[in-house]
């Protein structure tokens, strides 16, 4: 109960603050989260293509990783997982609430992923649970590239890191005593998206929207994208060839479904129709979450948080631990319904 009041205040207090700074100017550069985990899930496949990375694993705390960067096979710990991949996903500087946060709901959701995969067993993984890129940072990384990276800084942050994951190792989110698709993402439109409004299928009780309102206080909450109508008519030409284009280009694009959390769901573009995450991904966008204008032979995308705006914010986490709320206050807001245990 005392959690429950606590977080409510929180989010009371914020609700009045956004309203002083939601007209003021964002700036247009993301500083961090050039990715998001979106398309993590693949299949795996035990073979013996296996390198030793770290010492101290066993059978039942591993992670075989199939590194992209020179297509081999990595055995890791789970404690060595984790470690990596936290350096990945949240910049080192956030709040240790909000590293720890992140630590547990990486580790769930790979751990989830590590255990559905290993049934499917897909050729192409070579025996691994999922895919990475170590020199592209893309879902875990050793210690040494964290070294190479953090420079003068190495010992700083990477005490920093032990840290975080020695308070939270082992520790799971669960929903029916089983580990859950534990999804997050970079900043959201001020709300979490509901799972089945974004990735289709049943809705996932755990994965429901809920207020998210310190990203909107966040300087990368809303960035501008400007193309020329040249470009916009080329890439939609090249995507639906019998595509025709209304004579007004502010008639071009009409977003006529949205989510609650202001998601585009459908836009109609002439005689085509198509998904806002078709047009984000043409476009190159954060989020699906925008708005559309012309100017002056241009068309300008407003564009919304960053990611798919399911699961755990990391901006929000981030905002929640500086007003003091702990890790599993953070989890239970962004996964509510969900129990938080360590194996």
């Amino acid at each position: 109960m005392k959690r429950r009041i606590l977080i409510s205040i929180f989010m009371l207090v914020i609700m009045l603050i956004i309203p002083l700074v939601i007209s003021m100017p964002q700036q247009s550069r993301m500083t961090f989260f050039e990715k998001n985990n979106e398309n993590v899930d693949e299949e795996i496949k035990e073979e013996e293509n296996e390198k030793v990375q770290d010492e101290d694993y066993n059978e039942n705390d591993k992670f075989l990783l199939l590194d992209k960067s020179n297509d081999e096979v990595i055995r890791v710990s789970g404690r060595d997982f984790m470690r990596g991949a936290i350096a990945t996903e949240m910049p080192i500087t956030f709040e240790i609430e909000a590293l720890k946060a992140q630590a547990v709901a990486a580790f769930t959701y790979y751990t989830k992923a590590k255990i559905d995969e290993r049934l499917k067993k897909r050729e192409e993984l070579k025996g691994a649970d999922f895919e990475v890129n170590t020199k592209e940072w893309l879902y875990w990384v050793p210690k040494k590239e964290m070294q190479k990276k953090w420079a003068e800084s190495f010992e700083k942050y990477y005490r920093k890191l032990e840290e975080v994951v020695d308070s939270v190792f082992n520790v799971i989110i669960e929903n029916e005593g089983k580990p859950i698709v534990a999804t997050y993402h970079a900043i959201s439109s001020g709300k979490t998206e509901k799972s089945s409004d974004i990735f289709g299928g049943d809705s996932l009780s755990y994965l429901k929207s809920v207020p998210s309102p310190g990203d909107i206080l966040d300087p990368n909450y809303q960035t501008k994208k400007e193309i020329s109508v040249e470009e916009v008519r080329s890439k939609l030409e090249e995507k639906f060839q019998d595509i025709s284009f209304p004579k007004n280009k502010e008639d071009w694009f009409q977003i006529v479904d949205k989510t609650p959390s202001g998601t585009a769901k459908k836009i109609q573009i002439g005689n085509a129709e198509c998904s806002g995450k078709e047009i984000r991904a043409l476009f190159s966008l954060r989020s699906s979450n925008f708005d559309i204008e012309s100017s002056n032979g241009r068309f300008i995308f407003i564009v919304r948080g960053y990611g798919h705006g399911v699961g755990m914010s990391q901006v929000g986490a981030q905002s929640m631990a500086k007003q003091g709320l702990d890790y599993e206050q953070i989890l239970a807001w962004y996964y509510p319904g969900t129990v938080i245990k360590r194996k």
